[in-house]
């Protein structure tokens, strides 16, 4: 059974990727989350904040990203926070979890990373690179290339995408 927070992430997704006109990778995640209105400032990972890789000030509309991540992991980091901001999650429901957190139960942020995914991979892009490529569910290492994001989010999507879990 479908959990009801994925077709919701996945229509607020796909919306965002027709109403800017993407039709190839690499989904330009920063000027999206800009266009829609939210600032993106990096911060120094010191201290505590090396454990994270991002957070959201909702009333300053601003998404902070750590500069020392690669970026595909901001790429993500920004279009996961961005997905907080869109599907209109309170700020009490979500908070700054430090990374290698178990958020796995938590369905805020489930919804958060689903959103993400749908962003950053979109299914119709997934579809025509793999079929302009011919490529298939196992090339996920150049797949991952094309879309700009690690070879394990990728890996994670194009599961998520062959089972139809979507």
């Amino acid at each position: 059974m479908t959990n009801p927070i994925y077709p919701a992430a996945k229509s607020k997704a796909e919306e965002i990727i027709a109403s800017n006109g993407i039709t190839e990778p690499v989904v330009p995640v920063f000027e999206i989350a800009e266009k829609e209105g939210y600032a993106i400032k990096f911060f120094t990972s010191e201290g505590e904040l090396a454990k994270v890789a991002g957070f959201t000030d909702p009333k300053s509309k601003t998404i902070y990203v750590n500069q020392s991540d690669p970026v595909y992991r901001q790429s993500f980091t920004v279009a996961h926070e961005l997905g907080h901001l869109v599907l209109g999650h309170k700020p009490n429901e979500y908070g700054v979890l430090l990374r290698n957190t178990n958020i796995a139960t938590n369905d805020i942020e489930k919804q958060a990373n689903a959103f993400a995914a749908y962003l950053l991979m979109p299914d119709a892009l997934i579809k025509d690179i793999m079929t302009k490529y011919k490529l298939d569910e196992t090339r996920t290492d150049l797949l991952a290339g094309i879309f700009g994001v690690s070879t394990d989010a990728m890996r994670y999507r194009l599961k998520r995408y062959q089972t139809n879990c979507d």
